[in-house]
C-alpha cells in the first residue's frame, strides 16, 4: 500500500513536473515576446519623446514670434496715432493758412481797387486838363 501511494505520488509529481515545465515554457515564450515588444516600443517611445521636444521648441519659438508681432503691432499703433495727431495739426494749420490767404487776398484786392481808383482819378484829371 505504501508502494502504491509512493507510485501515485510519483505519477502526480511527474505530471506536476510536466505541467510546471509547460508553464515555464509558456512563461519563457511570453517573456521573450515581451522583450521583443519592448525592443520595438523603446525606439518608438524615444522617437515620440524627440517629437514632443521638437513640438515644445516650436511652441516656444512661436510664442516668442507672437510676442514680437504683438510688440510690432503696438509700435505701429503708436505711430498711427502720432500720424493721426500730426495730420490733424496739419489740417488745422492748413485751415489757418487758408484763412490768412483769404485775408491777404482781400487786403490785396482792397489795395488793387484803391490803386485802380487812384489811377482812374488821375487819368480823369489829366483828360480834363
Amino acid at each position: 500500500m505504501v508502494a502504491l501511494e509512493v507510485r501515485n505520488l510519483a505519477t502526480k509529481s511527474s505530471s506536476a513536473a510536466v505541467e510546471i515545465k509547460r508553464f515555464s515554457n509558456n512563461t519563457l515564450q511570453v517573456a521573450e515576446q515581451a522583450v521583443k515588444s519592448l525592443l520595438t516600443l523603446v525606439p518608438n517611445i524615444e522617437k515620440t519623446a524627440q517629437l514632443v521636444q521638437e513640438i515644445s521648441l516650436s511652441s516656444s519659438n512661436q510664442h516668442s514670434v507672437t510676442e514680437q508681432v504683438t510688440l510690432a503691432i503696438q509700435q505701429l499703433d503708436k505711430v498711427i496715432q502720432e500720424n493721426a495727431l500730426f495730420s490733424q495739426k496739419m489740417s488745422d494749420t492748413s485751415k489757418d493758412f487758408a484763412q490768412q490767404a483769404a485775408h491777404l487776398l482781400e487786403t490785396m484786392n482792397f489795395f488793387y481797387k484803391l490803386i485802380t481808383l487812384k489811377n482812374h482819378k488821375k487819368n480823369l484829371y489829366l483828360s480834363l486838363s
